[in-house]
């Protein structure tokens, strides 16, 4: 074949491949989304598709209620929020505009680089001070808690505890105002963030968390729910063995923690928290370790 007629062929080859190439680059929409989760994909196949694609998501209030109510998860929308966030690439200009005279254009200021991630979709911001936050629909929007006080009760007496600790042997309760906390959380699944001050605690020296350094150091317990009252049995007391930690097995909530910074840490779940009254306790200071006249504090929430 002459060189003439190889070279155009060549080209025209060049063009149907980009051509075939462009058209598997899927541009996600809220439909897509829709469709995907329709389907039976998880979560972090979804994620990973909108992290590697191009969009057109529209994420007006009436269509996020819309996602929401086509059973798009938090996480997900959040991760739709992050990419419109991301400004695209500037196009090539045109031959017709290559020789135009150039109009400086406004600067693009790209978003604020993320502290850490959640679930691998950078969203999560840093508190302004210490404490204990939930991380609202998994996006960077923060929440304090503030701890509830809480009392202590012996209860249980009984004769064959005397016979078999050799004084009266009770059971120690901790104990909240109210059947319900202050605290209300719609979600199953919530996150949180703990922030300990440099020289741990949340920021005051007499505070009853003021030895915490880690989410390690706490116990998630389930609150037993009365009409005035949550309570959840904390250990025995003996009268001579004193009082030692013991929360029952069916009380404790298993959680994961990971470091994000110096005393910066996310807390989650991976099972989903099912409806009640929740609390982070810390053994530490029931112990003893915190200061004796610090009120017994609990970080209180209801999940609903």
């Amino acid at each position: 074949m002459q060189l003439n007629k190889f070279i155009p062929l060549l080209s025209l080859s060049l063009c149907l491949g980009n051509f075939s190439f462009a058209q598997t680059q899927d541009t996600l929409s809220n439909n897509t989304v829709i469709q995907l989760h329709s389907a039976g994909l998880s979560d972090d196949i979804i994620l990973s598709k909108i992290k590697s694609s191009p969009n057109k998501f529209d994420l007006s209030t009436d269509n996020l209620i819309g996602l929401k109510k086509s059973g798009i998860s938090d996480l997900v929308i959040g991760a739709m929020q992050a990419k419109l966030m991301v400004p695209s690439a500037p196009s090539a200009p045109s031959q017709s505009s290559a020789n135009a005279p150039s109009v400086p254009s406004a600067p693009v200021t790209a978003p604020a680089a993320p502290v850490s991630t959640l679930a691998g979709q950078d969203v999560l911001v840093k508190p302004k001070f210490p404490g204990v936050f939930y991380l609202k629909n998994g996006v960077d929007a923060l929440s304090e808690i503030e701890p509830s006080v809480y009392s202590i009760e012996k209860v249980g007496t009984s004769f064959v505890g005397s016979i078999k600790y050799g004084l009266s042997k009770k059971d120690v309760k901790a104990i909240l105002s109210g059947s319900n906390a202050n605290f209300l959380i719609s979600g199953v699944k919530p996150v949180f963030v703990f922030l300990f001050a440099p020289n741990g605690g949340f920021g005051s020296n007499n505070d009853w968390f003021s030895n915490a350094t880690s989410p390690n150091e706490f116990v998630l317990v389930k609150f037993k729910s009365s009409r005035k009252t949550r309570d959840v049995v904390t250990g025995p007391y003996g009268d001579l063995a004193g009082f030692t930690s013991g929360i029952p097995a069916e009380d404790k909530i298993n959680f994961r923690f990971e470091k994000q910074a110096p005393g910066q840490y996310k807390v989650y779940f991976d099972q989903p928290l099912v409806s009640g009254e929740y609390g982070f306790l810390f053994p530490a200071g029931a112990l003893g370790t915190a200061s004796s006249n610090s009120p017994q504090k609990v970080i209180d929430f209801e999940i609903k």
